[in-house]
């Protein structure tokens, strides 16, 4: 990597903590995407030809492409009362207890927030450093864990549906014989194809129990994610003398 760059990188700590994100979410798809559009198109666990090869890999890279490329935030765009995990994200955001604690539109506080707080935390030598990097880190855990318990939730539901019919065709064909469904089946290995459903319920399912909000109180990173807020939050109101005189500011843009 060239030297300029790898400087960048080093400097922008919102990058890296955002990159390593996309990172790790796609090492995620891509393995299971790769897994199921083998196990289930080409009826292996690996493909047999270079040409199935290659179709698999650039499935999988646009799917990716398209991960990187997508600006849309659910857990810091959507709506709290869609689900549990969007609302506990949105628990204690300082945009929105600077929106309450200075009476402004929450888009504005948002921006306030940004620009006059949290976007001044980046430099080593200011007291709430520390508070800049966790808070990016927190946020980007509870994207990675929101982003697995919505994948493999999708993925669960797909092979649960495929499997269905696979199973249905299997009984059809033992009936009546299919001459079709007969080839299919020779290279076909259901329990290849239903321990991949498993496996994706799995996942699933320790994802979300520990993450998962009970009676409103926010679990696994969610929860590290609301301290850190917390402790943000209380940084802001022992400093709210000093920022009431930027708020007109933002008004007059």
């Amino acid at each position: 990597m060239p030297n300029f760059i790898n400087e960048f990188l080093l400097s922008n700590t919102r990058l890296k903590t955002k990159t390593r994100y996309r990172i790790q979410s796609s090492f995620f798809i891509i393995i299971t995407l790769y897994l199921s559009f083998a196990i289930y198109i080409f009826n292996s666990a690996l493909p047999e030809n270079p040409t199935q090869m290659v179709i698999s890999i650039l499935f999988v890279f646009t799917i990716v492409v398209l991960q990187f490329v997508t600006t849309y935030d659910p857990l810091y765009s959507g709506d709290p009362k869609k689900n549990d995990y969007i609302k506990c994200f949105h628990k204690n955001l300082p945009s929105h207890f600077i929106a309450k604690e200075l009476e402004m539109p929450t888009e504005i506080a948002k921006l306030f927030w940004y620009h006059e707080i949290f976007n001044k935390w980046r430099d080593e030598k200011h007291e709430m450093h520390f508070n800049y990097i966790t808070s990016l880190q927190r946020g980007f855990d509870c994207r990675m864990a929101y982003t697995i318990i919505i994948f493999f939730w999708w993925m669960f539901i797909v092979s649960a549906f495929l499997n269905t019919i696979i199973g249905i065709a299997i009984f059809a064909n033992l009936k009546f014989n299919v001459e079709f469904l007969d080839n299919y089946f020779k290279h076909c290995n259901f329990f290849h194809e239903v321990l991949f459903m498993v496996a994706s319920f799995i996942v699933f399912w320790f994802a979300r129990h520990y993450n998962k909000s009970i009676n409103g109180k926010c679990r696994g990173a969610f929860e590290k994610f609301d301290e850190i807020n917390q402790l943000n939050n209380l940084w802001i109101k022992k400093n709210l003398h000093d920022l009431k005189p930027l708020v007109r500011f933002y008004y007059e843009k």
